[in-house]
């Protein structure tokens, strides 16, 4: 449930070209995914990355290899983050960022969706690097949380494993779930914080 890069922006990419369907992916055979996935095309006419012709906001140096960026088309001041991300865009895409240049960046696979619009000043399209936003769910009702049984817990007591006997076990089952009991109240709240991704995990 992470709305990617629909928060504050830190980096924003001006496409300024058009993006085919087969575009933005390494070249097949020569550099791989992950050192272990051949994901481009090498067909005459493919772009292996997608060309940006200068930076809004930021710059490439603040987008590392392995970030999340968005490609998109529209962007919108409606919800607290000035020209952001709009999370409901039907065409916009989610990439991991494979290798970046100040004018080329290159995904962790292709782009399966034409970009040829022209949005105006040769722009075809935006790509943006901005905070996470995820969402939480909160339920409230009086009479709090009821749990119901369908299997009693029932517990176990293994014999050692070890050759010495010392390593003692203890475990236990049961069918049963929690529930809010009349709930009354909900609250859908948006907050930035820490993304897992590929490699090390930061806060965005």
């Amino acid at each position: 449930m992470i709305l990617w890069n629909c928060g504050v922006v830190k980096a924003e990419g001006l496409v300024d070209a058009a993006i085919h369907a087969g575009d933005g992916a390494p070249v097949p055979g020569t550099t791989k995914v992950d050192a272990t996935y051949d994901v481009g095309q090498s067909s005459a006419g493919v772009k292996n990355y997608v060309s940006i012709g200068s930076w809004g906001t930021g710059a490439y140096t603040d987008i590392d290899v392995n970030d999340i960026v968005t490609l998109h088309v529209t962007r919108t001041s409606s919800y607290g983050v000035s020209n952001g991300v709009n999370p409901f865009e039907g065409t916009m895409q989610n990439f991991r960022v494979t290798a970046i240049t100040a004018n080329k960046v290159v995904f962790d696979r292709p782009v399966m969706t034409d970009f040829v619009t022209n949005l105006g000043a040769g722009v075809y399209a935006y790509l943006t690097k901005g905070h996470n936003i995820h969402s939480s769910i909160f339920l409230g009702g009086p009479q709090a949380i009821v749990s119901g049984v369908a299997t009693p817990p029932r517990f176990h007591t293994p014999p050692p494993i070890d050759d010495f006997e010392m390593v003692q076990r203890f475990s236990w089952d049961a069918y049963f779930g929690y529930q809010v009991y009349r709930p009354e109240v909900f609250e859908v709240v948006f907050s930035a914080g820490t993304t897992r991704t590929k490699g090390r995990a930061k806060v965005v």
